[in-house]
């Protein structure tokens, strides 16, 4: 069986998610290679949009693809609440 390896640059960024045992080498390398679509109602009441800005740019460094983004205009979420 081969041994699992990792750049030491990305042993020390993620080593929090590496020393846990449902993660590991193994499955940050699964991290690395994930292919994500994020969806972006540009309507939406629940998130803000700096929040939103982080959240993608987080996805940018924890993975080895660009995450595919598509904005929806005039779509979005909202809270809602009985009267």
């Amino acid at each position: 069986m081969k041994k699992a390896s990792i750049k030491s640059e990305d042993y020390q960024k993620y080593y929090q998610q590496l020393i846990l045992k449902k993660i590991g080498i193994q499955g940050q390398k699964k991290i690395f290679k994930a292919k994500v679509l994020v969806i972006d109602g540009e309507q939406d009441a629940i998130v803000v949009p700096e929040a939103q800005k982080k959240l993608l740019q987080d996805l940018n460094s924890h993975l080895k693809n660009k995450p595919t983004h598509w904005r929806i205009p005039e779509a979005g979420h909202a809270l809602g609440r009985p009267e």
